[in-house]
């Protein structure tokens, strides 16, 4: 993977008149051209249809995709782009699952504002089950708005009494529309085409007067309790990256099996980018075995095996000189304390305890240089200080063999993930910086759901 992919996708990014903050009469026709710009293979089939009046894309690709289907959702801010413009990464991720993606064409502020897109999804989703689709054979996927919207979907599928998809991919989530994350700044420089100021305005354009706090619009501040197995995937080089760790974070805290998966030095959504970048692609083919894993894969209708399949999904691309190196990636695992009954004591206990243990999924991959103290390097299990409500975390993985992999190479380096403590699931942040801070925003206690207006975070009585 090479630093000249990289900046070659940076430089085109920074290159393009798109303005993610602009005026969308300009915007969106500019989007729709940079999205379609690059056919689709030729082996991709797309029939457009509804699912329930809600228009959808239904990709294929013959000889490959099997009876599973993946819902997914678009990105753009809730404000532009659309299933067609989705295509190409749908497609892509289509091959690599080897799954029907069906792509959904939701309303978009700020002609429709919130509800209006989460309304779309749900009824997709209840169309498709209706229309009888084998829930064990479905997925959740969404990039940007639209993994925002996979969480919320899968929220409400929950309070709805439906059973749930098997699993969810959620590329570069913009988890939380106040717009709270530290690294909206500490990002601002190397994020070549998403800024704060983009952020503000098309979260004003989509809630349309509703609180960013709430947890149906901002799944960050939410319960997830109940979820299914999430992957969640984000480019180091993105002011949301931030939205992608509180989200993991979140969901590990309300016993959520989740994937964090972040790749250096890429950016937003940097999965659509796989025909030129090898991160891209390996990214991709992460989440298409994370959709075979849960979803059951019962093979191909070519009848081939697994891996021949697999390889076949690269067709499309350059050949490589070699095999591309391994990306880390961390499934986080919460392991709860019993809580005791009242007091205010008991309460901030379990707010300030994080998860306590991060498994290497890709061991080799780790480079950071630093050795780091006070850890199982057997169970790679971190001990976590009595003081992380208030001061940063450091969540380390310790050298040392680990399971979930396919490596039997041992980690050679520790790989380490600062969390500022305002990202404990549950704590307090800081009051005196952050814009949600100020607004009194604070992530759901377990109990809180998605959409309680009763129970809104930071209302008191909450």
């Amino acid at each position: 993977m090479t630093k000249q992919q990289r900046e070659a996708v940076a430089g085109m990014l920074r290159a393009s008149p798109f303005d993610p903050a602009g005026d969308l009469r300009e915007q969106r026709p500019l989007f729709d051209k940079m999205m379609t710009a690059v056919p689709v293979p030729a082996d991709v089939v797309t029939t457009s249809g509804q699912l329930g009046g809600v228009p959808v894309i239904y990709v294929d690709i013959p000889g490959t995709t099997t009876d599973g289907v993946i819902l997914y959702f678009h990105g753009g801010f809730f404000a532009i782009g659309s299933a067609a413009t989705s295509v190409g990464l749908a497609a892509d991720l289509a091959r690599q699952a080897r799954m029907q993606v069906v792509t959904v064409d939701y309303r978009l502020a700020p002609e429709h504002p919130y509800p209006a897109a989460p309304h779309d999804a749900m009824t997709a989703y209840q169309a498709l089950l209706d229309g009888g689709q084998d829930v064990t054979r479905v997925a959740l996927a969404g990039e940007s708005a639209g993994a925002n919207l996979a969480v919320v979907t899968l929220a409400a599928i929950g309070r709805a009494g439906l059973p749930q998809p098997t699993s969810a991919v959620l590329m570069s989530p913009w988890a939380d529309l106040a717009g709270t994350g530290d690294s909206l700044k500490t990002k601002a420089d190397v994020d070549p085409v998403i800024t704060a100021d983009a952020v503000r305005v098309r979260a004003r354009d989509y809630l349309g007067g509703a609180d960013a706090c709430d947890p149906a619009v901002s799944p960050g501040y939410a319960s997830l309790a109940g979820l299914p197995p999430l992957l969640i995937q984000a480019g180091s080089h993105e002011v949301l990256l931030d939205d992608a760790i509180r989200l993991a974070a979140r969901a590990a805290n309300d016993d959520v099996a989740v994937t964090l998966d972040v790749v250096s030095g890429v950016p937003h959504v940097f999965q659509g980018f796989a025909g030129i970048l090898d991160e891209g692609q390996a990214a991709l083919t992460r989440a298409g075995s994370r959709g075979r894993e849960h979803a059951g894969d019962r093979g191909g209708t070519d009848g081939g095996s697994a891996d021949a399949r697999g390889g076949a999904g690269d067709n499309h691309r350059a050949a490589r000189a070699g095999p591309a190196p391994l990306i880390p990636a961390l499934r986080l695992r919460r392991r709860l304390r019993p809580r005791a009954r009242g007091g205010r004591e008991a309460d901030q206990a379990e707010r300030a305890e994080l998860p306590s243990t991060l498994e290497i999924l890709n061991p080799a991959a780790a480079q950071d240089k630093d050795p780091v103290a006070d850890l199982d390097a057997g169970r790679n299990e971190m001990r976590t200080a009595e003081n992380v409500a208030t001061d940063p975390v450091v969540v380390a993985i310790a050298p040392g063999g680990a399971k979930g992999t396919r490596t039997h190479h041992p980690v050679k380096r520790t790989l380490k993930l600062t969390i500022p403590s305002d990202w404990v699931p549950g704590g307090r942040g800081d009051a005196r910086s952050g814009p949600g801070r100020r607004q009194g925003c604070r992530p759901a206690g377990r109990g809180v759901r998605m959409g309680s207006r009763s129970h809104r975070p930071g209302l008191a009585g909450s």
